[in-house]
């Protein structure tokens, strides 16, 4: 299956984004971009395959319903077609980190730190931005740890 192939790139520990636009398949890691190989014969044939692993994981994926992800075993994917995604559907398969890693290893964590722990403690609002990829989420949730441990 296509996403067996997918998951068996991060055999390679310096992957941790494994993606395809259309059929191209792309890997990326943290200091290297390739382009692998197709997976697909077209993008009808991506979006279908997508389509049904999406209906596997009893999450719909259409043009009403464009975008979807979830957690599939050890890996978060995110899925958009066509009308969101105008050249084709997308797939993204990323390494899930977050037993890898501490509230230690993000930037900003180690002066910050002790201002989130006092502002979760006091209810107060705490806004945490970047851009894509920068770790907004896995921050949070290992912030909540923290604090809830």
């Amino acid at each position: 299956m296509w996403i067996e192939q997918m998951i068996s790139l991060f055999d390679d520990s310096t992957v941790d984004e494994v993606f395809f636009n259309r059929s191209h398949l792309m890997v990326c890691g943290q200091y290297r971009h390739e382009v692998k190989k197709e997976i697909f014969v077209d993008s009808v044939d991506a979006l279908e395959k997508i389509q049904e692993f999406s209906f596997s994981q009893g999450l719909r994926l259409d043009p009403g319903n464009p975008f979807t992800g979830g957690t599939f075993r050890n890996y978060r994917w995110s899925a958009a077609i066509p009308p969101i995604s105008v050249q084709g559907p997308i797939f993204t398969l990323r390494r899930h980190r977050f037993g890898d890693l501490g509230v230690d290893d993000f930037d900003g964590y180690k002066e910050h730190g002790d201002l989130i722990k006092s502002e979760w403690n006091n209810k107060s609002s705490v806004l945490i931005c970047g851009p894509t990829g920068s770790d907004r989420k896995s921050t949070r949730l290992n912030s909540s740890h923290l604090v809830i441990s």
